[in-house]
């Protein structure tokens, strides 16, 4: 991601906020000035507080992920309310480092239209390894039943471990979608344009729940080889194209 990032900085693809993530952050300003003339949200900040405010939540999302696969080793690296607020985070994070971010004066059709790729593909990403990452596999999700039995539950609780992800992957959908269409307000203002904003906030939803249930059902259906299933659809779903 750092290499990718980097990539685009030097191309003039204009996402100098989102160098922040990088390992060296200071590569995407090209002069002293721009360094002490940074801006957060459209207020000025030094460069120091423009990269902790991006690195230190990701820090803290990625120690706990560390801790749990510490703790447990066929533990899922986030619980579920970790990976909706860690979603929460970088959809907020890529909505400020979209081009104009949520400056409402910025009204380049150009940089919008950017943004909104940036925007659309950043939180699409990273919704789909989080839905992901949260997928219990078949031994996790009878050790969930087995418990709940034990305990008297009806059923395993949706915020739990041994539960199925599909009520997390529709949190994280309706973040997804959400942090799209708040980009609305910095779009030029067009019926048009407004639509197609919809139309790729509603497949991206689409997109990260196909992904996140398939990878769920083949877990829980062919266990060990689940990934060479899902990579199978995948590759169908690509070869559909043509």
């Amino acid at each position: 991601m750092a290499l990718l990032t980097v990539v685009f900085l030097h191309m003039g693809w204009g996402l100098q906020p989102i160098g922040s993530l990088t390992i060296i952050p200071l590569a995407m300003f090209r002069s002293a000035r721009e360094i002490l003339h940074t801006s957060l949200m459209g207020l000025p900040a030094p460069a120091l507080l423009v990269c902790l405010f991006h690195q230190m939540p990701i820090l803290v999302f990625v120690l706990l992920a560390a801790a749990r696969k510490m703790r447990h080793e066929l533990m899922c690296p986030f619980s579920k309310t970790h990976a909706i607020g860690f979603q929460a985070v970088i959809a907020l994070l890529l909505l400020m480092d979209a081009p104009g971010g949520l400056d409402l004066t910025s009204k380049l059709a150009g940089d919008a239209a950017l943004g909104l790729g940036t925007l659309a593909y950043g939180v699409m990403l990273f919704a789909m390894i989080l839905g992901v990452s949260v997928a219990p596999g078949a031994g996790e999700f009878a050790k969930g039943i087995r418990h709940a039995r034990k305990l008297g539950w009806p059923g395993v609780p949706r915020w739990d471990d041994g539960a199925t992800n599909a009520a997390t992957l529709c949190v994280l959908a309706a973040i997804s979608a959400l942090a799209i269409l708040a980009a609305l307000p910095i779009l030029p203002g067009n019926g048009v344009i407004a639509i197609r904003v919809v139309a790729v906030a509603i497949a991206v939803a689409g997109a990260i729940l196909f992904l996140g249930l398939s990878k769920q059902y083949f877990a829980l259906l062919f266990r060990r080889n689940s990934s060479m299933y899902l990579m199978l659809l995948l590759f169908a779903c690509w070869a559909c194209r043509f």
